[in-house]
């Protein structure tokens, strides 16, 4: 995610395999957490809108205690803080819905 090579990593996150809890490198790292230090907003997009990304995965922590939302901040890269603000936002909310369905059937 490095060189903002969004073909690349649109192929990857295509497999069916794709475990998006995966870190790599000495610092613990997941790809959005590479994507947010490199300012690859399109990266960071591509992996949100995977269907098996969740809060806990964006929440991550890396071997510093920062999740991507953290080194993005830290970077100045507010295009990245605030997909996965919204990201977080929208998990929220449909977590809200749900619970308020089920207790309309109990």
């Amino acid at each position: 995610m490095g060189n903002n090579n969004t073909e690349i990593v649109a192929i990857l996150l295509a497999g069916r395999d794709i475990l998006l809890d995966t870190t790599h490198s000495s610092y613990g790292w997941t790809g959005l957490h590479a994507a947010c230090y490199n300012n690859s907003v399109e990266s960071a997009r591509l992996f949100l809108a995977h269907p098996a990304c969740t809060t806990h995965i964006v929440t991550m922590l890396d071997k510093e205690g920062r999740t991507a939302e953290m080194i993005a901040n830290t970077r100045g890269n507010q295009d990245c803080v605030r997909i996965i603000k919204e990201f977080i936002d929208k998990e929220k909310t449909k977590e809200q819905e749900d619970i308020q369905r089920l207790m309309k059937r109990l």
